[in-house]
């Protein structure tokens, strides 16, 4: 309607926009959610591995006496203790992005935007990500 020479937008024109930039930010987030989770699972491995050879290492040792193990040990251990705490760090981030997909999901529902993926599910459903 154009009153003085003014037109006003749809509303189905503002819905589709609202849902496609809460879209955009759904899914950017879920992708880092996906990288984070990939990181994580590669290092957790790289963790077990580790363990793993610092376990034989330590038997070879015990049994041998083989003191060139010793350093390896002190490696490998040192290894594991990176890992943990780049671990731990992923976590965290994996805690907060998935806090800020509540948050979508929360702003969402309250304004009645539409969007797809694991905000929606939320969104859906009131529950955490």
């Amino acid at each position: 309607m154009a009153l003085f020479g003014f037109r006003v937008r749809s509303a189905d024109r503002d819905s589709a926009g609202d849902a496609a930039r809460m879209q955009r930010l759904a899914d950017t987030l879920s992708a880092l959610v996906a990288e984070i989770e990939h990181e994580r699972s590669g290092l957790r491995s790289r963790r077990e591995q580790a363990a793993e050879n610092a376990a034989f290492s330590m038997a070879a040792l015990e049994d041998d006496g083989a003191d060139h193990l010793s350093g390896k040990v002190d490696g490998l251990t040192n290894t594991m203790s990176r890992y943990s705490e780049r671990i731990a760090v992923l976590q965290a981030q994996a805690d907060f992005v998935g806090g800020l997909l509540e948050d979508i999901a929360l702003f969402t529902r309250e304004y009645g935007i539409a969007i797809q993926g694991p905000a929606a599910a939320m969104h859906r459903t009131g529950s955490g990500y």
